[in-house]
């Protein structure tokens, strides 16, 4: 403790010694700018004034701060317009800047002490290996040798950056793990520095802390809008801003570990996807009468479209929407796959199968989880269409100029709620040359929401079809129409569409 209070003593010697340089550069600018009448004079005036205002509070000295404030505020008004600074505020600036001889002398004769950050006690901060780098930006060389003195007493790496510039610059090279950024300073500003950072930061967890000599609440709002995720007003005790790094650093710990977890689901995502993906488009029999469309709402869906032929020709076809969406929602599609496959292939028969997955839901899944599904047989000797719709919107058989034909409504419980035996579900028989296209889908379709909080709904998709004109132009057609509907919104809901062309 002795020896990082003697530094920051030193530092506040070096500090007032070199106040009437400071002081002289202040003059000096004011000088200039009487000569010249540039704004460009007046901005670096400004930019002297904020420095000093900082540097000021930072080192104790609160009348310095004051004057070199009032300087700043006359200023401004003057740099955000195109008028011309009015005689009676360069009259108060030109006091206020002698007003700093008497303030000087002052200070000089001043026995203040730097209370140091170091004497409080319970402060446990302490750098680790994953949080120890700072990159500090202040234009002003004193603020930043004592608020960096300050840091590496507990143990962080320090970057330091005189500009905006720097800092941005400073930023590729380290990657340092929090910055502390001021945000009047010449060449770039605080403000557009953490904008370019930000950019090249995007996916990266970097808490940015704002240096700032005034408390104005529109400076405030700005240090945040462009960035920033906290702000400290510079004064001579530092401890909130090392209080504030002690949260970040424990927030990023927190990150850490969010992160790795990120990674580990994303890696068993992937492997999900692969399994699932290999199962579900295991299709035995490769038709080009049957279109299918699944666009799932997360990394896995819910929906499952199967068919597949049966060894004496019928072909079954399956569109489930189980309950939910992502994993939870796709783990039952696997159960469905297995048992729709299996028996298709030793020819049971449809209403036998349609019991089997269902029987073996409602014995598999928990209370409240089921699966709304639409099960249809084609038996291609007697040209009978048999089609079971359990839960899922209407099915549509569609004429070859796009007109419906026929309604298949709902006529039993989605799979799983209750056990059941084959008499109970009743298929709706349709003859194969009745209407040459079937539709499908699931409620992702007539449910979907756009970024107008509007509903594609079953009027939408009815015009749709019938706008196609032809039957053989559905499917792309219902296609583009949701995906326009759509346009960059993200799905909420899996979305399955399934046409079955029965002329082919």
């Amino acid at each position: 403790m002795r020896n990082i209070h003697a530094a920051l003593q030193e530092l506040k010697t070096n500090y007032v010694s070199g106040l009437p340089l400071k002081v002289e550069a202040i003059e000096s600018q004011w000088h200039r700018f009487q000569q010249d009448n540039l704004v460009d004079s007046l901005k670096e005036l400004y930019i002297l004034a904020h420095s000093l205002t900082g540097s000021g509070a930072t080192f104790g000295f609160s009348a310095l701060t004051d004057t070199a404030k009032t300087i700043e505020r006359l200023i401004k008004p003057y740099l955000d317009g195109d008028n011309a600074i009015s005689p009676q505020d360069k009259m108060v600036i030109h006091t206020k800047i002698n007003h700093f001889k008497v303030l000087l002398k002052r200070i000089n004769e001043s026995t203040n002490h730097i209370e140091t950050i170091s004497t409080v006690k319970g402060v446990s901060l302490k750098a680790s290996d994953s949080f120890h780098s700072v990159l500090l930006a202040d234009d002003d060389d004193d603020t930043r040798s004592l608020i960096s003195t300050q840091l590496k007493s507990f143990g962080f790496s320090v970057i330091e950056a005189r500009n905006g510039a720097e800092a941005i610059e400073c930023y590729k090279a380290h990657k340092p793990h929090i910055i502390l950024m001021d945000v009047i300073m010449p060449e770039i500003n605080g403000y557009d520095a953490v904008k370019e950072i930000r950019n090249q930061s995007r996916l990266t967890y970097l808490p940015i802390i704002f240096l700032t000599a005034n408390d104005d609440e529109s400076e405030v709002v700005r240090c945040i809008e462009s960035g920033g995720d906290d702000f400290v007003v510079k004064s001579l005790n530092n401890f909130p801003v090392i209080a504030k790094i002690m949260a970040f650093q424990r927030i990023g710990k927190l990150y850490n570990e969010l992160q790795n977890y990120r990674s580990a689901n994303e890696e068993e995502l992937t492997l999900g996807k692969h399994v699932f993906d290999t199962v579900l488009k295991r299709n035995h029999t490769k038709l080009d009468n049957i279109s299918v469309w699944n666009l799932p709402a997360g990394h896995l869906s819910g929906d499952v479209q199967l068919y597949d032929q049966s060894p004496n020709g019928e072909l079954n076809i399956f569109i489930g929407d189980f309950t939910g969406h992502g994993l939870p929602a796709a783990v039952g599609t696997l159960m469905v796959s297995d048992i729709f496959y299996s028996m298709t292939q030793k020819g049971i028969p449809a209403v036998e199968i349609l019991t089997e997955i269902n029987n073996k839901l409602n014995t598999v899944l928990p209370m409240g989880r089921y699966c709304a599904a639409c099960f249809v047989n084609i038996n291609r000797s007697t040209e009978k269409v048999q089609v079971w719709n359990c839960g899922l919107p209407e099915v549509y058989a569609v004429s070859e100029t796009g007109e419906i034909d026929q309604i298949f409504e709902s006529k039993s419980l989605p799979l799983g709620i209750l056990q059941i035996k084959g008499e109970h579900i009743e298929p709706v028989v349709y003859s194969k040359n009745a209407s040459p296209l079937l539709v499908a889908q699931s409620d992702g379709i007539i449910e979907a929401v756009n970024g107008q909080d509007e509903m594609f709904g079953v009027e939408r998709l009815l015009d749709t079809i019938r706008n196609s004109k032809n039957h053989s132009a559905v499917f792309d057609k219902i296609i583009g129409s949701v995906l326009e509907f759509l346009d960059e919104t993200s799905a909420l809901d899996d979305i399955s569409l399934v046409t079955i062309d029965l002329s082919k």
